[in-house]
């Protein structure tokens, strides 16, 4: 495998292409959808929007537009800008390509890579494809292309409502999560741990106790789900934020193992808001105890200090020396939170 910066490498044929990164490499300096294009959302079928912007590589054909990207394994081949030919595993690459933008959350790329899969009908034949692409416009919060996409697809999956689900959650619209899980049920699909923990963390930031504690009771009395801890972190989070501490220690006291961090530093992020500092010592204790050098518990603490007006100047001494350590900075603590 050769490093981004190495431009001989780069252009080097015997290169393994297993990396979806190496891939776009190759692919997007000279390709990307034209959006003055009339069909660039997808609405007209049939009319490409690929459109050859750089310049030709090393392997391009002097004797025709077509361009040819070779590797080891096999040959994709461009004629004026729209991929034609497919060989080798390749939607496995498209797929390997969609979860690179997921996880970059390039817009621009996964249109392009929608408009090449309507152009070659991809979507109504690979499942993977289509849900990984649902995940993909989810995850950059365009709930109107991922729902596009989800309705398109012919058959659906627990994967498939999971992410439109999850999508919906990210964007605080815990009402629309809501009514999709309920579409969902309606069409006999059956959710597993992960859709429940979406959905627990959807109701825990919109403040949605009652329909929390239903989704739980659901998980374990309808579909005979246990719940891992990070379900119960969930429910200790949503009991939390809308200050029923009684239920939240309850909910602690349950717990399989008491040295689960995210469950404490969830009370204390609850305790931080409501300015308990009595239960948030005990929360303190217990964080500090299951990881001494981390930032994250003492800068709660510390604000929970300053909120209630309660100086603790040893106390802030001792913050700023741990988050002076390696790996403990303002940015890592912030993430956290």
């Amino acid at each position: 495998m050769f490093s981004s910066t190495d431009t001989k490498s780069l252009w080097d044929p015997s290169n393994s292409f297993g990396n979806p990164a190496s891939l776009k490499l190759w692919l997007w300096p000279y390709f990307k959808i034209n959006p003055n294009s009339p069909d660039f959302r997808h609405k007209q079928a049939g009319k490409p929007c690929w459109v050859h912007v750089g310049p030709n590589p090393p392997f391009a054909s002097n004797e025709s537009k077509e361009l040819s990207l070779r590797h080891s394994t096999g040959k994709l081949v461009f004629d004026n800008g729209l991929p034609k030919k497919l060989r080798f595993h390749d939607h496995v690459r498209i797929l390997n390509l969609i979860k690179s933008c997921q996880k970059e959350k390039d817009l621009l790329k996964s249109r392009t890579i929608h408009s090449y899969l309507l152009e070659k009908h991809i979507l109504t034949k690979n499942v993977y494809i289509g849900n990984a692409l649902v995940t993909t416009y989810a995850k950059c919060g365009v709930m109107e292309e991922a729902r596009e996409v989800f309705e398109q697809l012919p058959v659906k999956s627990v994967v498939s409502w999971s992410a439109l689900i999850e999508g919906y959650a990210q964007l605080g619209e815990a009402n629309m999560a809501l009514n999709m899980y309920e579409r969902m049920k309606a069409e006999n699909f059956v959710p597993n741990l992960v859709t429940f923990t979406v959905l627990l963390t959807a109701c825990s930031h919109a403040g949605l106790v009652g329909e929390g504690q239903k989704l739980f009771d659901e998980m374990r009395i309808d579909y005979h789900l246990t719940p891992t801890l990070e379900h119960y972190s969930c429910m200790i989070d949503l009991f939390g934020r809308a200050g029923h501490f009684d239920k939240a220690i309850g909910v602690i006291k349950r717990l399989p193992s008491s040295g689960y961090l995210p469950a404490w530093s969830a009370l204390l992020g609850a305790c931080r808001k409501w300015e308990n500092v009595k239960l948030g010592r005990l929360a303190f204790e217990y964080a500090v105890k299951l990881d001494a050098k981390s930032a994250v518990p003492y800068f709660c603490m510390s604000s929970l200090y300053a909120a209630s007006g309660i100086r603790r100047d040893g106390f802030k001494q001792r913050f700023e020396e741990v988050s002076r350590k390696p790996g403990s900075n303002w940015l890592t603590i912030n993430a956290n939170i």
